[in-house]
């Protein structure tokens, strides 16, 4: 399955792979094959410390929130996605090199899918297609694209006419594709609870 969906897994039911599928087109595109794992790992083994540099531009009337993410040389996973829980209007993103963006303006809710469900709109960056398909592990090529242990990115922005508030941002990090094999914890988290969560400076919308 495509890097968007980075902790997901298949159940063993038809109606829970027909959410999943459901999901991967509505964040992407179609799924990819999922290689047999022998145990889930949770996507919040990351020790995210982002900072956050605000601008105005008087000019275009634009708030210009600049993010600058570390990780911790304690974390067990690369980081390979930012989620921004109700973010302000109209945002524009960009994204450094390797990484793309996208915006969902309305909650995601698959039916009988609590796992994947998504009850508020919500803003990503993510690392696309980060899988090697023959392992189901991190490939090469994408070594130096996540944020590894240890080290910090720069280059992720936001610019919106809403001004500074306190935002919800959820940090996940990478896990091998996961399969109908893979014995799953009794208690699995939701896709947002499966991270590790700050609250930063960013466009908060009017309330």
């Amino acid at each position: 399955m495509r890097a968007e969906l980075n902790g997901f897994h298949r159940g063993t039911t038809s109606r829970r792979l027909r959410a999943l599928i459901l999901l991967a087109m509505a964040l992407e595109g179609s799924p990819k094959s999922l290689l047999a794992q022998t145990k889930w790992e949770p996507a919040n083994q990351v020790r995210p410390k982002v900072t956050t540099t605000v601008q105005y531009d008087s000019v275009r009337r634009l708030w210009i929130y600049d993010y600058s993410v570390q990780n911790g040389g304690d974390a067990k996973q690369p980081i390979v996605e930012l989620v921004f829980e109700r973010p302000g209007n109209n945002v524009h993103l960009s994204a450094p090199a390797g990484w793309v963006s996208r915006s969902f303006p309305d909650s995601i809710d698959v039916p009988d899918e609590g796992r994947i469900a998504i009850p508020v709109p919500f803003m990503k960056f993510t690392v696309d297609a980060a899988w090697d398909e023959s392992t189901g592990l991190l490939a090469a090529t994408f070594a130096n694209v996540v944020i590894q242990p240890g080290r910090s990115l720069g280059g992720f922005r936001l610019m919106s006419s809403d001004p500074p508030g306190d935002v919800v941002l959820h940090v996940r990090g990478f896990t091998p594709l996961t399969s109908e094999e893979t014995s799953l914890p009794a208690n699995l988290p939701t896709w947002l609870e499966d991270a590790r969560t700050v609250v930063v400076r960013g466009p908060r919308r009017p309330m």
